[in-house]
């Protein structure tokens, strides 16, 4: 987000977090003014259309609350548990994501380890092979041109040292360059993995679901919107707990049960 716009990227991941790019495209205004999140709300219940004719719908929306954190947050609760505010962390070696621990304004942020999702989504976009960490691209879509890859790919990184000589990794980016499309699918893979962790799905459930055609009166129609949850693991049976025995009286030893 920036002072005179919302940039917003829509993709989808599946086994082995292969990802399929499906739109970008910038919301012009001024954050602080209500239609602009509106627009951002009616991308939100976007519906796309599979290759087998199913309806998917955005499941979880992350935003950046660098920038005018309260309207951002406002935003959020409105959208219950469907969207979650994100800040990035940039500290060597932190976790992909991890959740603040107080609560402020009723939620709690979730920071993204954002040279750790780098250095993954960097690692995906060198595999040439379709599967597990490959990442695809529209050929006919001039959203992802060659402005798109060019801040996709902005950033380079460098080993430098630090004042006792020791080396560290940091990810720099040249002078003049924008990496606003890098900086969204960092976003997008933290929002990801914090999907798969609320949520646990079943992948393999859900591609054999997208893998068989979907019901003719559906297609070419426009239907309801419909989402294909994935199907959740099977919850874990609580542990039993054994039954506190009721408080017993004082002992009654040599000393109390003696008579005078």
């Amino acid at each position: 987000m920036q002072k005179d716009r919302l940039e917003v990227y829509t993709c989808a991941y599946g086994i082995g977090d292969e990802c399929w790019a499906i739109d970008y495209h910038v919301i012009a205004g001024d954050p602080t003014k209500r239609g602009v999140w509106d627009e951002l709300t009616k991308d939100t219940q976007t519906d796309y259309r599979h290759e087998n004719g199913h309806l998917l719908t955005a499941s979880l929306t992350a935003i950046d609350e660098g920038y005018k954190r309260d309207e951002v947050r406002k935003w959020v609760k409105a959208r219950r548990g469907k969207a979650i505010a994100v800040k990035g962390d940039s500290k060597a070696g932190a976790l992909l994501f991890r959740t603040q621990k107080k609560f402020v304004q009723g939620l709690r942020p979730y920071h993204i380890g954002t040279d750790t999702a780098k250095d993954q989504l960097f690692s995906e976009l060198a595999i040439n092979e379709h599967g597990a960490g490959y990442h695809h691209y529209p050929l006919d879509d001039d959203k992802f041109g060659t402005e798109y890859f060019d801040q996709l790919t902005a950033e380079q990184c460098r080993t430098v040292y630090d004042t006792r000589g020791f080396p560290k990794r940091v990810w720099h980016l040249p002078k003049g360059a924008r990496n606003e499309a890098l900086d969204l699918a960092v976003y997008a893979k933290g929002a990801w993995k914090i999907y798969l962790s609320r949520k646990r799905p079943n992948l393999e459930q859900l591609a054999k679901q997208l893998a068989e055609p979907a019901d003719e009166s559906t297609v070419g129609a426009d239907p309801q919107p419909k989402e294909y949850y994935l199907t959740p693991r099977e919850k874990m049976k609580p542990k039993a707990t054994r039954k506190k025995r009721p408080a017993r009286g004082p002992r009654k030893g040599f000393v109390s049960s003696w008579k005078k």
